[in-house]
């Protein structure tokens, strides 16, 4: 289910314009224009890198280490402008090969602010919703579903109905949480997370306005 379908199947259909970054072509560095975090740093726990059409990142020491890249921005290819993304909503594809918990995905907010939900997924085939909020990151829920795969990439969306976020598995919705933010304030927005120790793929990023 791409981002687009995700906000048709939790609201009003329609259909709006899209932004896909398929991480296989041109400059690494204009990736998701421009704000694709690919400078590692001995100061943090993580490696990033374009490889073989993917975005990877990877934790090979700290096993409570969260990775975010937030994505603030995007032109549409209808529009002359850039529009903040809390104002979209996001799918990506994303395979976990993590070792203990952990796990890859999506989130709405913005992570230089310190204020996101996350969902994501790990290699068992098991989801968890993940918050962070006045610098404490806490995780709200993990379960399993049917719809998510072990060991292979699953496609993962989220999409807004009402006051709450809805979160998607490959066209499954798995589960819904209430969540309020104030547009403008500077903690809205959406990107790419993982957690744990292992190595995370990203793949197919898809953007589209929310409805």
């Amino acid at each position: 289910m791409t981002a687009a379908t995700a906000q048709e199947t939790a609201a009003t259909p329609a259909v709006p314009s899209t932004f896909v970054e398929t991480f296989d072509s041109g400059d690494p560095n204009a990736m998701l224009g421009g704000q694709l975090d690919l400078v590692a740093s001995e100061a943090t726990d993580w490696d990033q890198y374009v490889s073989d059409g993917k975005f990877v990142v990877e934790n090979r020491t700290v096993a409570q280490s969260v990775y975010y890249n937030d994505v603030s921005w995007v032109k549409y290819p209808d529009s002359g402008a850039l529009e903040p993304t809390e104002s979209s909503v996001i799918s990506a594809i994303v395979e976990s090969r993590n070792r203990g918990s952990g796990g890859a995905g999506i989130y709405f907010g913005n992570g230089v602010a310190g204020s996101y939900l996350a969902f994501l997924v790990d290699a068992e085939g098991q989801y968890h919703v993940i918050r962070k909020q006045n610098g404490r990151v806490e995780r709200l829920h993990s379960g399993q579903s049917d719809a998510i795969l072990a060991d292979k990439p699953n496609e993962l969306a989220l999409a807004w109905r009402g006051a709450s976020l809805v979160f998607f598995a490959n066209d499954s919705e798995i589960i819904s949480v209430p969540h309020t933010y104030t547009p403008g304030r500077g903690d809205g927005g959406l990107g790419l997370a993982a957690f744990g120790i292992g190595t995370y793929l990203f793949d197919s990023v898809e953007f589209a306005r929310a409805n």
